[in-house]
This record gives C-alpha cells, sequence and structure tokens, in this order.
C-alpha cells in the first residue's frame, strides 16, 4: 500500500475519535521528553538499514522513541509513517510506579497532550500519528486495513501474558523483511515471553544491550 494511502487511512482512522485533525489547533505544552531508552542508537541504526516506510511502534509514553525514529527519518528524507499506539492510560508498572507522571485530572490521566506537545517541539507530527487504543485493538485495526510494518517496536505492558499477547498479535503484521525488536529484556517477564513465543513459533532472538530483536518470526 502506497505510503499516502496508509497515511490517509489512519487520518480516516483518526478521525472517528477525533472531530478535527490530530494536531490542528493545538497549543503545546513546554516539552518534555524523557523516556526509558528511547534515545539508544539503535532506533536510529535500524531506521539506518532498513529505511522503513511504515513504523509502528506499540507503547509511546511521552514520545522519546518515535521521535528519535521520526527525526532519524527526516535525516534521510524517508516518506516513514510512525503510528504509536496507546491508551496513555498507564499498565500497572506506570500507575504503581509512576502515577504522578500520568499527569491525571480529575482522575484521568492527560500524559497524551504531553505526547503530543513533544512531537509538535520537535517538528515531527508530519510523520507521527497517534493511535489511542489498546495494543491488541490496534493490531486488529492493521490487519484489517492490509498494512504492513517494516519495523515494530514493542515497549507497552511488561507482564508475562501482555508481552506474549503483543508478540502473537503484531508478528503477522510484519512487511516480508520487516523487524520486530523491543526494550526491557532484563525484566523477567518480558524474557520468558519472548522465550515462550520462540518456543511456539520456532524462531529466535538476539539481544542489543537491554533491546531484543526477533530473527526471523515466524506466525505459527
Amino acid at each position: 500500500m502506497p505510503l499516502d494511502d496508509i497515511i490517509s487511512v489512519m487520518n480516516r482512522i483518526l478521525s472517528r475519535i477525533y472531530p478535527n485533525d490530530v494536531y490542528e489547533g493545538f497549543t503545546p505544552l513546554p516539552e518534555s521528553l524523557t523516556g526509558w531508552g528511547g534515545n539508544a542508537l539503535i532506533f536510529s541504526q535500524l531506521v539506518d538499514v532498513i529505511r522503513p516506510r511504515v513504523i509502528v511502534e506499540v507503547g509511546s509514553w511521552k514520545g522519546q522513541s518515535a521521535v528519535t525514529m521520526a527525526e532519524a527519518c527526516q535525516r534521510h528524507r524517508l516518506d516513514c509513517a510512525i503510528i504509536c499506539v496507546d491508551t496513555w492510560l498507564g499498565s500497572e508498572e506506570h500507575i504503581l510506579n509512576f502515577g504522578k507522571d500520568l499527569r491525571p485530572q480529575h482522575g484521568f490521566p492527560t500524559i497524551y497532550y504531553q505526547f503530543l506537545s513533544n512531537v509538535v517541539h520537535r517538528g515531527v507530527q508530519e510523520i507521527i500519528v497517534p493511535f489511542p487504543t489498546t495494543s491488541l485493538s490496534a493490531a486488529a485495526v492493521l490487519k484489517s486495513l492490509g498494512i504492513k510494518a517494516d519495523l515494530i517496536y514493542i515497549d507497552a505492558n511488561h507482564q508475562f501474558d501482555a508481552v506474549l499477547a503483543d508478540l502473537k498479535a503484531f508478528v503477522p503484521l510484519l512487511a516480508g523483511n520487516g523487524i520486530m525488536f523491543g526494550h526491557d529484556h532484563r525484566w523477567d517477564s518480558v524474557r520468558e515471553a519472548l522465550q515462550e513465543h520462540c518456543n511456539r513459533t520456532r524462531c529466535g532472538y538476539r539481544t542489543e544491550g537491554d533491546f531484543w530483536i526477533l530473527n526471523s518470526p515466524q506466525t505459527a
């Protein structure tokens, strides 16, 4: 599917949620682009090698990793869409350990607006498309639309069942020579989910620091 078609399809998806363009009329908050390893070299290195047209990120937080990849795409003048999937409501580890960072107002998190702000401040809003839903819902929608990704980055809920479910849901969305990678291999739950997935599908993975990269992922 041509990139223009992909972007227009994603905009049509978002138009079911927002009455206008996501960034139209948005007044950004001060930039606060923090995260956990989102500016690591692996992001720009994979963009350098793959030269992706479509990236799917599962778990975006404030957008550090998405912005890092978007800026790498800009340096290479790539026509690329980065679809950022997140509820921006926080998973267990965020709610229990970083509740204030979710910036709740009247009990509802507002970290999504910090994400949008950071994207605007870095001038990458023409590349980054936020998709505010659960990972499994996003995977189902993208599959229905026939969208394949050259890079898929998994860094959402770190619990065993959630990681395993994300692997199963998003591996089929990889393009022919696509690469799936993720973060926090040091977590027992992440590592065990990877091992379980690879046992089931007869694939392997390698690590680069705390990042993992699937080798020849299979959908069986």
